[in-house]
This record gives structure tokens, C-alpha cells and sequence, in this order.
């Protein structure tokens, strides 16, 4: 996500008489005051909620499950990101100059946008098998395919970040540039997005024809005897699926589509508040802290080792000097009470 739209949104394109190609940086959304501590913000919070997924994900077994190895992909994509893409955009903006290098780091830092929406549209295909193929899925996701997707979920948009820095210090026309940022806008936000709406559609048809089916089979039977749990259950697992979705979906939907609109604004020349820009990047960046919160820490598997994990650390907790006197003490009298019985 983010090739002048995202973070190359806060350049201006310009072109001299050897046609090269460069980006002039508005300092106006440098200054504005509330950017950066709520850029600084978004990063802490991003950083501290998907290392509590990737640390549940890789030390409870229970957890290691097809859709739980992409969710931890998308994890470790947004927890990079949540380290190193405020600090990228600070030294682009306070300490870079205007040349290749402040180029390359906005490249890299796009990259890991890319990573994460290729991500999330794994985890989408993993929901969308699960609900609307579920005797296809256990054969067809085998653990070896879920790895070798994980892989090219990272490798796809590495190699087109090698390109893109290819470009740059190869070809500095226009044109090419201008061809390589649209190529990867297609790619990693307009297709995503496209993706996922399409997806979240057929799913949600699908979910209400499974409900209503549920709702028929229940008024058929309460007259008789109590709705069986399975089925309460699997109208509960149904909805909260969807709804799942829906925050995720929309969430990435709403961010990247504020970035194509700032691109294709860029594209036709009109002038853009440095207010929008700032939002454009916020939005962004937390995009990040929305996917380890709804796919991660409020599924119900997550939930239930997330108990676990604390009630193994209160028992591990030390005893204090107060409690252990306690404890001897009622020891004692217990001792005493049984030698008064005994005499």
C-alpha cells in the first residue's frame, strides 16, 4: 500500500527539461502538530497488539492451525511495520535530503504495506474456503501449500520493490516511473481491495443461506424439543465470522480507497490539503492495529489460551514474605490443635 498515494502522497511530482523524474516533499504535513504524535502513537500501540499475537501463535500449540499460521504472517508484516514505518517517515521528513536515498526508504517502507495487504487477503482466502467450500478445505490447504503461500505473500512484493529501486536509479524519465507507481497501485491496493469486497460478499450470501436454513431447521424442531447447542453454535460461529470480516475488510477498503483517490488526484494535477495527506498516512499506519485486534485477539481460540497464559503465570508468581508467614503460622496452630488432641 502507499506508492504516492500512501506515503508518496506526500510528494509533488516535478519535472524539468531533461524530463528526469523527481518528488519535492510538503513539508506542511511535517509541522502540523498533531501528526506525529499520533503517527508515534498508532506505532506503539501496532507494535505491543501483534506481539501479543505472533508471541500466542508461536508458544501455544493449540494455536498452531492453518488459519492461525496466516494470521501470524499478517502479524509479523504489521508488527515491522508498526517498528520502523513511523521512524521511516521521521527521518524521510527531518533528516533525509531530497534525493534517491529518501526514495529508497519510502520504497521499503511501501513494501511492507504490500506485504501486509497480500497478507490479509491470505487470511481472507483461508475464511472464504472455511465457509464456502468446508469439505475442500482440509485437502486442499495442506501445510505445505499455507507455507508456500506464506513465502510468496513476502517474496511477490520484494521483488517488485528490487524492480522499483531498479527503475529508479536505471531510468529516471517520466514515463517509467510514472508506469511502475501505477502498476503497483493495481496490484497491491485496487486488486485488494476488489478481492476482498468480492469476497466478503459471496461470503456473507453464503452465511445467510446457511442461517436461514439453521432458522428453518430450529422452528421446526423447538415445538418438539429444545435448538441442539451444535446449532446455536454454529449460527454463533457463522455471524461472528462475518462480522470479523467486515471490520477488517472495511477498515483496509477505507484506507486504501482514500489512497487511490489521492493518487488519481495527483495524476490529474489537483491540489490536496496537507491535512488530508497526514490522515491519509495515520490511516494507514492503522490499518495495522485493526488486523492483530479482529482476527487475532478476539477469536475465541485466542481468547482461551490468552486465559490460560495468565493463569499459568499467576501460579508461577512467587510467594511473598507475608504469605509464607501466613502460612506458617496456620502450620503451627495446626500442629499445636493436633498435639492438644493427641495428649
Amino acid at each position: 500500500m502507499g506508492y504516492q498515494t500512501g506515503n508518496y502522497s506526500n510528494y509533488s511530482l516535478q519535472t524539468n527539461t531533461s524530463e528526469e523524474y523527481s518528488f519535492i516533499k510538503d513539508d506542511q504535513v511535517a509541522e502540523l502538530e498533531w501528526f506525529w504524535p499520533l503517527l508515534w502513537t498508532i506505532a506503539s500501540i501496532t507494535t505491543v497488539d501483534n506481539f501479543i499475537v505472533i508471541f500466542l501463535v508461536i508458544s501455544r500449540k493449540k494455536l498452531h492451525t492453518n488459519t492461525n499460521w496466516f494470521i501470524l504472517s499478517l502479524s509479523c508484516a504489521d508488527f515491522i511495520i508498526g517498528c520502523v514505518a513511523a521512524p521511516m517517515d521521521y527521518v524521510v521528513f527531518k533528516v533525509l535530503p531530497e534525493n534517491e536515498l529518501s526514495d529508497v526508504v519510502l520504497f521499503l517502507e511501501n513494501m511492507l504495506f504490500d506485504i501486509s495487504a497480500v497478507n490479509l487477503c491470505l487470511v481472507a482466502f483461508d475464511r472464504y474456503l472455511a465457509v464456502v467450500y468446508p469439505l475442500k478445505y482440509v485437502t486442499f490447504l495442506t501445510h505445505r501449500r499455507v507455507c508456500g503461500l506464506i513465502v510468496l505473500a513476502w517474496l511477490v512484493p520484494a521483488l517488485f520493490f528490487v524492480g522499483q529501486i531498479l527503475v529508479l536509479f536505471t531510468s529516471k524519465t517520466y514515463l517509467s516511473q510514472e508506469i511502475s507507481s501505477s502498476v503497483l497501485v493495481v496490484l497491491f491496493q485496487i486488486l485488494p481491495m476488489i478481492y476482498l469486497l468480492v469476497t466478503f460478499i459471496h461470503i456473507a450470501y453464503i452465511v445467510r443461506k446457511h442461517l436461514r436454513k439453521i432458522n428453518k431447521e430450529n422452528e421446526q424442531i423447538k415445538f418438539n424439543r429444545t435448538i441442539p447447542r451444535t446449532a446455536l453454535r454454529q449460527t454463533t460461529r457463522y455471524r461472528s465470522i462475518l462480522a470479523l470480516m467486515a471490520a477488517v475488510n472495511g477498515t483496509f477498503v477505507l484506507c486504501c480507497g482514500i489512497s487511490v483517490y489521492d493518487f488519481f488526484c495527483r495524476k490529474l494535477s489537483l491540489v490536496i490539503p496537507p491535512q488530508y495527506i497526514a490522515m491519509n498516512m495515520i490511516l494507514l499506519n492503522f490499518n495495522s492495529v485493526v488486523n492483530p485486534i479482529m482476527y487475532g485477539i478476539l477469536k475465541s481460540d485466542f481468547q482461551r489460551e490468552m486465559k490460560r497464559l495468565v493463569v499459568c503465570l499467576e501460579c508461577r508468581r512467587p510467594v511473598r514474605n507475608s504469605q509464607m508467614v501466613s502460612i506458617g503460622l496456620t502450620n503451627v496452630n495446626s500442629l499445636r490443635n493436633d498435639g492438644l488432641k493427641e495428649g
